[in-house]
Order: structure tokens, then sequence, then C-alpha cells
């Protein structure tokens, strides 16, 4: 869901990012036309046995902001598997746990088709795995041996210009289908498998996945030599990983229904803010994470 104006009105804003290991919170109020901002805390991010919540960290680290602030943020009902905020919070969250948006890319030539997916995955927040590609230099066996240890979250399947020839998508289809990748999270689910390749090839592609994938089919990313469209690519992966990786993550369900927006990869996150200071700055911005491994 989206609120705008509701988070603008709001006299707390609280924005946690629910890290791998880590769950870190920042407490801004409002004073006039800005934010000033009033504590940060961080702690041990609980997606992981033997809490298998999300929202148990959440609600220590909003603690930890409550006793450094001295502002009071939850209802005084509020436990950690029921979190309520005061009514003037505004609560947003960004997130990477559980390994954050893990995709696995397959493409035709690693400079081409497989270049334009990875660009896309990685503008759409998420952690490549590993790239699958005819000109990587593995066996087919290897190929199908690597797929089957990955654990993706999401899928993206990208070669061949629209009307080219396609015997090489089908080819590494063939190698797709023989591998039997399992879900992160070890549910029963389907894992989502975007197709963004040659369009003439997608009848081959509905026969060989409709059953074992998850499948989605969209715009080609290259649908010529010359021509890069990675924006249908992006908005389906982030579409999934609302609508997908996020109820399947322990504790996400809960989480969606207390943010007051749409919850986002921390990677998405870092773009989008990059994207925000070049506009009002009118100049190129770069950034440096090194991540807190």
């Amino acid at each position: 869901m989206t609120c705008s104006g509701e988070i603008m009105k709001a006299h707390k804003l609280l924005i946690t990012d629910i890290g791998s290991t880590n769950t870190k919170g920042i407490i801004l109020t409002r004073e006039d036309d800005s934010y000033l901002l009033r504590a940060i805390a961080r702690v041990g991010t609980t997606v992981e046995f033997p809490h298998a919540d999300v929202k148990a960290g959440l609600y220590r680290v909003v603690r930890k902001l409550e006793e450094i602030s001295g502002l009071q943020l939850l209802d005084p009902v509020s436990e950690e598997h029921d979190i309520r905020f005061c009514n003037d919070v505004a609560y947003l969250t960004t997130s990477s746990a559980g390994g954050g948006l893990q995709i696995l890319v397959i493409g035709l030539a690693l400079n081409e088709s497989a270049s334009s997916a990875e660009r896309a995955a990685n503008g759409a927040g998420g952690v490549i795995l590993e790239t699958i590609a005819v000109d990587d230099k593995r066996l087919p066996v290897e190929r199908i041996q690597l797929i089957d240890l990955l654990r993706p979250d999401i899928i993206l399947f990208s070669g061949g210009i629209d009307g080219g020839a396609y015997a090489s998508v089908i080819r590494m289809g063939e190698l797709l289908r023989a591998a039997n990748p399992e879900p992160k999270f070890g549910v029963s689910a389907s894992i989502p498998l975007i197709y963004a390749g040659n369009k003439a090839a997608r009848d081959f592609i509905k026969i060989m996945f409709e059953e074992k994938y998850d499948l989605h089919l969209i715009d080609n990313i290259r649908p010529r030599m010359d021509e890069e469209n990675l924006e249908p690519a992006r908005n389906e992966i982030h579409r999934l990983f609302m609508e997908n990786v996020m109820e399947q993550a322990p504790g996400y369900s809960g989480l969606k229904q207390l943010v007051m927006d749409d919850i986002i990869p921390t990677p998405a996150g870092v773009i989008k803010s990059l994207e925000i200071i070049s506009a009002q700055k009118q100049k190129h911005s770069i950034a440096v994470d090194i991540g807190g491994a």
C-alpha cells in the first residue's frame, strides 16, 4: 500500500532496515517543514530459528529507540508477536533478511543478454547468486549441478532478440528444466521464473516450465542488439518480491500489515535514494557500501 500523504503528516517517522544480521532503526520527528534525527539503534535480526519471526527484532529495536530518544513509539499493549504503534508514528522499512532478494540469472552470451539481465536484477535490488550462460565455459552437467545447489528467490531467464533464432534459448531452457533447485525457505511453492527473452520462444518456454516453476512472461530485455529494455524486468522482480518472496520469509506477512508503504529490498532503497539525490543536486551520485560483513 502507498500512503505518502499520511506519512508526511506523521509527527514521528520510524524507519528500519531488516538485514540478514542486524535490524537497524532510526526515529525522526517532524519539526516545521523538516525532520530531526532523534535516535539510532540496532539489534540482531530474528528471521532464523529460534525466533523465525522478523517482528521480534523489530519490536526490540523500537524499544531501544524509545529508551534512547525518550519518545513513546509503541502502544502500551504491544508485544513481540503483536506490535502496535502509537497513532502519531509512521513506519517504513527496507529488508535484506535471509540473504536479501537472491536471483539466479540465465542468459545466452555473458556480454549481451546475460549482462543485461544482471543489470536488471541489480537495478531491482537483487543479489545475483550466479550467472549461467552458453559461453560461461562450464559443461552442461556442471550448470545443472550448480543450479541444484542454489536456492534462489527468483530466476531471471533472458536471451535472443525478438524474432531471431531461438535454438540457444531452448538449449538453456532444457538445462533449467533438468535441474531441481529448491526455494530458499523450503516451502512447497514453486520458484518464480521470469522469462524476458525472445518472444518467438514463448510457446516453448510455456511447455517446458508452466508446471515446474511459477512462470511469468514479460517483454524482452534485449529486443534488439542495440536496445536494452530493463524496466519491465525490474518491475516484475519487485512485484514478485512483494507478493511472493516476502510472504514466504518468517514473519513478513505480519510485517507488511505494519508498514505505511511497500517494503523494498535494501539495495533498491539505496538506488532510489541516489536517484533522488542526483535529481535534487542535478549531479551524478556515487555511493560506496562496504557491507556489514
